[in-house]
């Protein structure tokens, strides 16, 4: 593709300047220019002239075999805010510098522009900022692997110092990503995290296992981003990702990991993450007994799609998480989902413990196979099905749209406020000691109703004992419920 530069049909008058210029030039997706990247260094590609305006272009590049686009570069750029920098240079030819990684590779440019001022000029883009790849292999990766890398760490050194070493040359040009390809890397030291660093790695195969105290520290930052890898637990550990901040960073993600945790957990508690958002990961603890001591997620706000196989909590203090899983939680006295409000569709499954603790607002969840109680102490809670543990929900208020089924004691006990609820087969009763239920109905459990007040049109029938044994429709216990072995509506 060429520029014409004696071809702009639109122009508008500039009283600032005294200058006409065009209004607006544009180039579709369809005419990208491609260049090859050199498979030798200088990763360097040439570009022809561009156009210059008073405010940058909007520029993107795209990988052509991969489709992955490597920068959309804003009109209002700021050096070290977007992956690349554009500069302008009259006195030399445009060019594009790439990392190895992307030696032989055809590199496609877009150039989307919105006329102010136009003058012949030349465009540079080099990376910059968050945009740097550094690529790390192991002695053990694949030889292509190796090829493409700018560093390659022995499985007998410590990966640790390597990685820091790269993670302080990227942080002294403001940031960058570290690719960290297929391979085992044994971290003795622990990472120390930089602001704008991403570590990158190639899927489960990258292999990372800690043998610090930490495996990364996150202290302090606000912008960091781990993703696509593997972790390995080894004795002493404290934590794979640590903080000591308390709270959840957004600008802290977590994405598409997998820590294996098996071995010698011990008294001391161990967490996988801490302080961040979590997206797609994996977490698997000791399966020996209850002596997991594994907090998989903790301050991990707005996670999702997580899933956690034996541990001593799933998710502490993690709030807005949705669509997660936790399996096997295997401390007694703990629980899967511990202080986790605003959740939703989220599973507890054979849990030792309870399954969520004190969890408001929480919404289209499961708590099943449990040896305790599937819902505690929860407020505000919509759409919850609690099955085949020891009790369904207990001390929980405002209840609505919920069910308990087959659980070995009451399916609602010592519940405020319960709206169209239901509970069935349960072995002790359906409603015990509850207020102000309305609208409920029990099937098949012992007593329907036993001990509930401000009763209100509720439907008991099927249960072995009474259909509404000592309930009433007031609070005062004075107005008490019929009851027939049929069963039937109160109110």
């Amino acid at each position: 593709m060429a520029f014409n530069y004696n071809d702009f049909s639109d122009y508008r008058y500039n009283s600032f300047t005294d200058e006409y210029s065009p209004k607006v030039i544009g180039f579709e997706e369809s005419d990208a220019e491609e260049h090859v990247i050199p498979s030798t260094p200088p990763y360097i590609i040439q570009t022809y002239e561009g156009i210059q305006e008073t405010t940058p272009w909007t520029t993107k590049v795209v990988i052509k075999e991969t489709g992955e686009t490597l920068t959309e570069v804003e009109k209002t750029v700021k050096p070290g805010k977007n992956k690349y920098r554009v500069n302008y240079d009259q006195l030399m030819n445009g060019q594009i510098e790439f990392n190895s990684f992307y030696k032989g590779k055809t590199a496609q440019l877009h150039y989307y522009g919105l006329g102010t001022k136009w003058q012949k000029s030349t465009l540079m883009i080099k990376l910059f900022g968050n945009g740097v790849t550094k690529v790390i292999a192991s002695s053990d990766s694949s030889t292509g692997s190796q090829e493409m890398a700018d560093q390659i760490i022995l499985t007998t050194e410590d990966a640790g110092a390597n990685i820091n070493a790269v993670i302080d040359e990227l942080d002294a040009i403001g940031g960058g990503e570290i690719k960290i390809l297929e391979g085992t890397y044994n971290i003795q030291t622990t990472l120390v995290g930089k602001e704008n660093i991403i570590l990158n790695g190639s899927g489960f195969n990258t292999i990372l296992n800690n043998y610090a105290s930490y495996m990364i520290n996150v202290t302090g930052l606000t912008n960091i981003m781990i993703k696509n890898m593997k972790f390995k637990f080894n004795a002493g550990v404290y934590a794979f990702v640590y903080s000591s901040d308390g709270g959840t960073f957004p600008g802290r993600k977590y994405n598409n990991l997998y820590v294996e945790a098996y071995n010698g957990l011990g008294d001391t508690p161990v967490y996988a993450f801490m302080d961040g958002i979590a997206n797609n990961c994996i977490v698997i603890g000791n399966s020996v007994g209850a002596g997991s001591k594994l907090i998989a997620f903790y301050h991990c706000d707005y996670s999702t799609q997580c899933i956690v196989n034996y541990c001593k909590i799933g998710f502490l203090s993690s709030d807005y998480i949705s669509n997660c899983n936790v399996e096997n939680q295997k401390k007694s006295g703990e629980s899967a989902y511990d202080n986790c409000d605003y959740s939703s569709n989220c599973q507890a499954n054979n849990s030792l413990g309870i399954g969520f603790d004190t969890c408001n607002y929480l919404s289209n969840s499961y708590s099943l196979n449990g040896s305790n109680y599937g819902i505690y102490n929860c407020d505000n809670i919509s759409s919850i099905y609690s099955r085949n543990n020891t009790y369904g929900f207990v001390s929980c208020d405002n209840i609505n749209s919920s069910q308990a089924h087959g659980n070995s004691n009451d399916g609602f006990f010592n519940c405020n406020n319960v709206a169209t609820s239901f509970a069935y087969q349960n072995t002790g009763d359906g409603f015990q000691d509850c207020e102000n239920v309305t609208s409920c109905e029990a099937n098949g459990n012992v007593n329907g109703f036993d001990g509930c007040k401000a009763m209100g049109f509720n439907y008991s029938h099927g249960n072995s004992g009474n259909n509404y044994h000592s309930s009433s429709s007031d609070r005062a216990g004075f107005q008490l419920c019929g009851d027939n072995a049929d069963g039937g509506f109160n109110g």
